[in-house]
């Protein structure tokens, strides 16, 4: 029998393992800025503007090599510097923040932001102590530009462009970027007009008055029921006026006339009341309104006095726009023992003149 002998052979096979690494490199991804918003004085355009930017830093500045950078698209900066701007910030959310201001330079320092503007971008430079001095995650920041800012009215303002829509970019190597939009306008006012229409209000409340009979040993006073010896009001006069000038008041007519006879008057210069001698005059008080000057020889509180036989006389003046007055008018008359008898009248003419 025949021997077959097997041969076995056993196959090595080498099997390679080879190690693949994918390096994948560390992306940053910025924050988004929200709430974001710049405010303008005005959004007229190529006019001068103050800006109140206000932005939620929502990761924050904690590394004093870390810049915001503000892009006014198109603005004209011109020649705003650090002194020409504020910066604050609230460590409560943007929808009612508490600003506290920071220091500004032209460079960064200690405590110091530093503010510097290249065309149309302006750069904010944390304190070079930012770790603590620095904005933390969630920080409201507001950065006033203008007139707005500390010094008012001498500081310099950034030039609005033409009429359309621009952005206003914040971004930097902070870690945060956020972006608003501008709407400028040809004119961004109303005009309104209104008219006041010229007002005066002028009112006598009596017209008939009378003495009665006069005596050389009593002074007689003018009233609606026929005179009286004690000293009483006859009438009152109210006036006012919207005029800007205010208003004058006068008087003008004869003294106490019969025919050919009159009862003397007392004249431009007050004087008390004098029995046994003719004498008639008028005493006025006022009340309400503003501005007024009672003639010095109407206005003394018991003396009387007359000049208007002649010319208009001023009783009162009000210097500019009044309410109503309310002037309370008295009338004196006394005569002497030859006064001729007679029913003697007088007729005063009152007349307001608004001065617009």
């Amino acid at each position: 029998m025949k021997k077959v002998a097997l041969i076995k052979t056993k196959k090595i096979v080498s099997v390679i393992l080879t190690s693949i690494f994918i390096l994948i490199p560390s992306i940053s991804i910025a924050a988004s800025i929200t709430p974001i918003s710049d405010s303008l004085s005005t959004i007229k355009a190529s006019t001068l503007a103050d800006h109140t930017i206000q932005f939620l830093a929502t990761t924050g500045i904690q590394d004093n090599s870390e810049t915001i950078t503000i892009t006014f698209q198109t603005f004209d900066l011109g020649v705003i510097a650090f002194g020409d701007i504020d910066i604050a910030t609230s460590t409560t959310d943007c929808t009612s923040p508490t600003f506290a201001d920071v220091t500004v330079a032209a460079s960064a320092a200690a405590g110091t932001w530093g503010v510097s503007t290249s065309s149309q971008i302006m750069t904010l430079t944390a304190p070079t102590d930012a770790s603590s001095w620095g904005v933390t995650a969630g920080t409201c920041m507001q950065i006033q530009i203008g007139e707005n800012a500390t010094g008012g009215a001498s500081n310099n303002q950034i030039t609005n462009p033409g009429a359309g829509d621009y952005t206003i970019a914040v971004a930097g190597t902070f870690a945060d970027t956020g972006t608003t939009t501008i709407k400028v306008l040809t004119d961004d006012q109303v005009q309104l007009t209104a008219e006041v229409p010229q007002s005066i209000t002028f009112s006598i409340s009596e017209t008939d008055v009378a003495f009665g009979n006069l005596s050389v040993s009593a002074t007689r006073y003018a009233t609606t029921g026929g005179g009286n010896n004690d000293q009483t009001s006859a009438h009152t006069i109210g006036v006012g006026t919207n005029a800007t000038g205010g208003y004058t008041l006068t008087v003008e007519g004869n003294t106490l006339n019969v025919g050919a006879y009159d009862i003397t008057v007392i004249g431009d210069t007050a004087a008390a009341t004098s029995t046994g001698g003719e004498q008639f005059g008028i005493r006025v008080s006022d009340s309400g309104g503003s501005g007024i000057t009672v003639d010095p020889t109407y206005s003394h509180a018991y003396h009387y006095g007359y000049d208007g036989v002649s010319s208009a006389s001023t009783v009162s003046i009000a210097s500019g726009a009044s309410d109503t007055t309310t002037y309370t008018v008295y009338y004196a008359a006394n005569i002497a023992s030859d006064t001729e008898a007679g029913s003697y009248t007088a007729a005063l003419t009152y007349v307001a003149t608004a001065n617009y």
